[in-house]
């Protein structure tokens, strides 16, 4: 099996997301944010069950089933991956991803089926366990590479499972440390005791929730961007997604520390929020596509976004000119 076989989750489920419901899902991801730290500035979480189901797949009794024509489209890692999910003892029903803007490392939580089937799996993997610390259990494995050596870190306490994967070995970062933090914060107040749990939760597929960055805050209020979008600033962006036999429906808004949504028609000034997208326009594209996007561009104020955009770059006068030939053809746009 490939190395970091953890974070190979991350290519068969997107795979499956792009081409993709049971009352169940939503409390399953529910349950998983109990056992995230309320301050985690990124949160992400998905119902695998509901992606292979709704792509016309099936899990029963922890097989996993694909579609012929999704397993066409794997490779052989990918297949490797699924085989040890389906042997480790994982509740496919939901993982969790979170983080913080300050670190290179996320954290990947897993709940347990079968908690000893599961360290079967991973020492099979050549995991191993270094530490046990107030009923945490610490497993590490390493990786001599040509370049460097690198760790992968697993904590386990209860039916749950943190994973921080391929840590360099002469870096500053400590994962235990880390590891702990996070199970220590979320024991005191976890994402599921905060105002935007509520909404991330709402979708039976998968919710996110995402602080903007302080970086990101203080180039854009450097670009003087007026009072009433500064303030929004502050808030955090929330999605929660539903997908049923025929639709796949993806729902943003912008909340405040509180959980309450903010007024954010100061952005829609500059564009027709409620232009749609003309169905006439598909009549161009073939009937053989697995994925289109579409999007409707009516009534832009470019001057306002490009001015935004050259002071927040400190484009000179002459970049600002250079742009302009971009600006005069995007200014034709009006429709899909």
């Amino acid at each position: 099996m490939k190395k970091n076989f953890f974070l190979r989750c991350i290519a068969p489920v997107t795979l499956i997301l792009v081409l993709g419901s049971c009352s169940d899902a939503s409390k399953r991801m529910s349950d998983l944010l109990e056992h995230v730290p309320s301050d985690a500035e990124g949160v992400f979480v998905v119902n695998v069950r509901t992606i292979v189901e709704s792509s016309g797949g099936t899990i029963e009794e922890s097989r996993l089933r694909l579609p012929s024509y999704l397993e066409d489209m794997m490779g052989r890692s990918d297949t490797e991956f699924i085989s040890f999910i389906e042997d480790s003892g994982v509740d496919m029903d939901a993982i969790a991803l979170f983080g913080d803007f300050d670190e290179s490392y996320s954290v990947i939580l897993f709940s347990l089926q079968d908690k000893d089937k599961f360290i079967d799996a991973i020492e099979d993997e050549k995991f191993r366990e270094k530490d046990v610390d107030d009923g945490v259990s610490y497993y590490v494995k390493e990786d001599d590479r040509s370049y460097g050596t690198y760790y992968d870190y697993i904590a386990i306490i209860g039916d749950y499972a943190y994973y921080i994967e391929n840590v360099w070995g002469e870096s500053d970062f400590n994962a235990k440390r880390k590891l702990r933090r996070s199970i220590e914060a979320a024991d005191k107040e976890s994402f599921a005791e905060t105002g935007f749990y509520g909404f991330v939760t709402q979708g039976n597929l998968a919710g996110g929730y995402l602080k903007i960055p302080g970086e990101a805050k203080r180039e854009f209020r450097r670009a003087g961007l007026g009072s009433e979008i500064e303030d929004l600033l502050d808030g955090v962006v929330c999605m929660n997604s539903n997908i049923t036999d025929n639709a796949l429906n993806v729902r943003f808004k912008l909340l405040d520390a509180n959980g309450d949504e903010m007024d954010t028609s100061e952005i829609y000034k500059h564009f027709d929020s409620n232009a749609k997208i003309n169905p006439a326009a598909l009549a161009y594209l073939g009937n053989n596509d697995i994925l289109v996007y579409g999007i409707s561009m009516k009534d832009y104020d470019w001057d306002y976004y490009f001015d935004q955009f050259g002071n927040a770059a400190g484009m000179s006068r002459s970049d600002m000119a250079v742009m302009a030939i971009v600006k005069s053809y995007l200014e034709k746009f009006d429709g899909t």
